[in-house]
């Protein structure tokens, strides 16, 4: 548990670099902050299921992601073990950057448990900084006066936790504003979707429609999960007609190739169907389409 003698850390970010300051804070603003960091990402976290990250899964209430031997910067466990020796943060201007060039990226406690570092990680937006307007003012003393000061607001959540070698967390657009989740996350790249495009069982019907669906992350990452699946090395244009029409998925085939659909409803579903989120209901028969899936584990 935080108390008053627990240290409150800034992970500052200048382009791929990271800096470690300290928040020098009076014992009501430490007091925030302890309250903020005792609790969970998720009540009860110790009754929740901890599922490896992966691409297209939706977590139910009652699991976690977490990621293994992640590879934490060595900033923040040097930061841990040697507080005093840190910098004190102090912003250079009222974007909150600091003279040498850092801006905040998320905030963080820690403590050793069994002699490994435990670290509760919040993730900081810019809109948390209160800008100084011209006009701005404030009561203060029974009276309005103009707000000359550097005023952060702190969030009431926390965003991820690392506890020996596992990083874990619920939301990934907010975690991976806490520390950069990217490589842990696999979205096809603009080369890797246009050799999908132009595979040789595949014909465009409109690039540019197809192109402009594709620009978006949960799409380059849904076109990866079908690359690395190999479904399509494993099956011919044919063989995959067939079987998206037991499921009421519509292919077209010219030429012994597959056309791509144009428009966006289509390309959903045919993308759908070679990313194996369609399926037959076990009782009823009936085709339906998953949001998430995950391998089962054995």
């Amino acid at each position: 548990m935080f108390n008053q003698g627990s240290t409150v850390f800034l992970l500052a970010a200048k382009k791929n670099e990271f800096k470690v300051y300290r928040l020098n804070c009076d014992n009501v603003v430490k007091s925030l902050f302890i309250e903020v960091f005792n609790t969970s990402i998720k009540e009860n976290i110790n009754e929740y299921e901890e599922i490896s990250f992966q691409l297209g899964y939706q977590l139910n209430e009652d699991e976690i992601w977490k990621i293994d031997n992640f590879n934490i910067p060595s900033e923040i466990i040097y930061a841990l073990e040697n507080p005093d020796t840190i910098e004190l943060y102090s912003p250079a201007d009222e974007t909150g950057i600091t003279a040498d060039g850092y801006y905040i990226k998320s905030i963080f406690m820690g403590e050793l448990i069994d002699n490994k570092h435990f670290i509760k990680f919040q993730r900081f937006e810019k809109s948390q900084i209160l800008k100084r307007k011209k006009r701005a003012i404030i009561y203060k003393n029974n009276m309005f006066i103009k707000n000359e000061d550097f005023c952060l607001n702190i969030l009431d959540t926390l965003d991820a936790i690392y506890y020996d070698n596992t990083f874990k967390f619920i939301n990934y657009t907010n975690a991976n504003k806490v520390l950069p989740l990217g490589k842990y996350y696999r979205e096809a790249t603009q080369e890797e979707v246009n050799n999908f495009k132009t595979l040789e069982m595949f014909t465009l019907g409109n690039e540019a429609s197809f192109d402009k669906y594709t620009s978006a992350h949960n799409v380059r990452g849904q076109i990866a999960k079908i690359l690395d699946s190999e479904v399509l090395s494993n099956h011919n244009a044919l063989q995959l007609k067939e079987i998206a029409t037991s499921y009421n998925i519509s292919i077209d085939i010219q030429n012994d190739k597959i056309v791509i659909p144009t428009e966006k409803k289509d390309i959903k579903y045919f993308l759908t169907f070679l990313s194996e989120k369609i399926y037959k209901g076990p009782l009823s028969g009936k085709t339906l389409i998953s949001s998430s899936t995950r391998e089962k584990e054995e």
